[in-house]
C-alpha cells in the first residue's frame, strides 16, 4: 500500500491497487479509468500521475509519484501499513463528467469530504 498525503503533508489515506483505504484500512473509494469513485458509486474527481484532483481540477491529495503543481509540503515519515479490512465488492462505476484542465492550486476539499 502507498500513503496518500494531504495539503499539509499528513497521511490521509492509503492507495491499495484500485482501492482507496482510510487510515483504519477500510475501503472508502475506488479508482476506475482515471476517476475517483466513492464507495456509494458517486464520481468524486480524478487521479493521474500520483495526484488526486476535484471536479474543477484542483489538487486534493498526492502520492510520492506526483510531480505536478502546486508545491507539496514535506511529508510525515511512512508509518506501518494498517491492517486491511475485508475488501468489499467494487460497485457499479458511474460515467464521470468531462475532466477539467489540471489546476495548479490546492482544492478547498479535505480528503474526507472528497471521498464521502
Amino acid at each position: 500500500m502507498e500513503p496518500i498525503y494531504d495539503r499539509r503533508g499528513q497521511i490521509c489515506a492509503w492507495l491499495d491497487e484500485d482501492a482507496l483505504r482510510d487510515l483504519g484500512g477500510r475501503v472508502t473509494a475506488w479508482l476506475h479509468s482515471g476517476s475517483v469513485v466513492s464507495a456509494g458509486s458517486v464520481h468524486k474527481g480524478w487521479y493521474r500521475a500520483g495526484t488526486f484532483r476535484d471536479h474543477v481540477g484542483a489538487v486534493v491529495a498526492w502520492t510520492e509519484a506526483s510531480h505536478s503543481a502546486p508545491p507539496k509540503p514535506p511529508h510525515e515519515p511512512m508509518p506501518i501499513n494498517p491492517v486491511k479490512a475485508v475488501r468489499p465488492t467494487k460497485p457499479a462505476m458511474p460515467r464521470g463528467p468531462l475532466k477539467p484542465v489540471d489546476a495548479s492550486t490546492w482544492s478547498a476539499l479535505t480528503w474526507a469530504a472528497y471521498v464521502k
